[in-house]
């Protein structure tokens, strides 16, 4: 398939010798006297962010990330809970890094949304464990 370019007033007289339905190839070999049945073309159009499906990324379980008492508390509605001892400083950051990755890995294993996982990390950085790369 080829584009091409055409002036206001070819295209206009393409739409008014037109049929109902009809696409612009179509127009132009009836008018140049060319077989329609020879050469079919098929129509590519880019994909866009419309055509593809949309993923559902919302939390089915309710989750709750929250520091009480040093410990870092991850719950779910449905039941698995895991509590991870904090460190007595928040500048020991091998501690904190080690506490992350394994309730990340508590989370991902009880199937927590990306939302979910990053409401543990925020549970963390509010509290003053931050961690910097």
């Amino acid at each position: 398939m080829r584009t091409i370019e055409v002036s206001a007033e070819v295209w206009a007289e393409i739409a008014a010798r037109g049929k109902f339905g009809e696409r612009e190839d179509d127009v132009l070999r009836r008018v140049f006297g060319l077989d329609a049945t020879k050469a079919p073309i098929s129509v590519v159009r880019p994909q866009t962010s419309m055509d593809k499906p949309k993923r559902l990324n919302r939390a089915t379980d309710r989750q709750s990330a929250y520091l009480a008492n040093g410990h870092l508390q991850i719950e779910y509605k449905s039941g698995p809970r895991k509590q991870f001892v904090l460190p007595a400083s928040k500048n020991e950051k091998m501690a904190i890094r080690e506490i992350l990755d394994s309730a990340l890995a508590f989370g991902k294993m009880t199937g927590a949304t990306i939302g979910q996982l990053n409401a543990i990390r925020k549970a963390l950085t509010d509290a003053g464990y931050h961690l910097t790369k």
